[in-house]
């Protein structure tokens, strides 16, 4: 995917994640065609220049490397 490309889903769609467990939510993302899911804890810095191919999921648990735990609270793509 180029970042000219239009991500594989739109904002609303997006929101969908907002409420399941991150590691199904991040399972979900890539089935729906995200080739870049990040995982983030509430609060934490993260970069700001924007990819389209990737989806930022922001829990309320605890992300250890690849994994993660707790719910999603916010989901937005970048």
């Amino acid at each position: 995917m180029t970042f000219s490309e239009a991500p594989p889903e739109t904002d609303d769609e997006i929101r969908r994640y907002v409420g399941m467990e991150v590691m199904a939510a991040r399972v979900e993302a890539e089935r729906a065609g995200w080739t870049v899911v990040r995982l983030l804890e509430e609060g934490m810095f993260r970069t700001m220049e924007y990819q389209p191919n990737r989806l930022n999921l922001t829990t309320d648990g605890a992300i250890d490397g690849s994994t993660g735990t707790g719910t999603v609270i916010e989901a937005d793509n970048g």
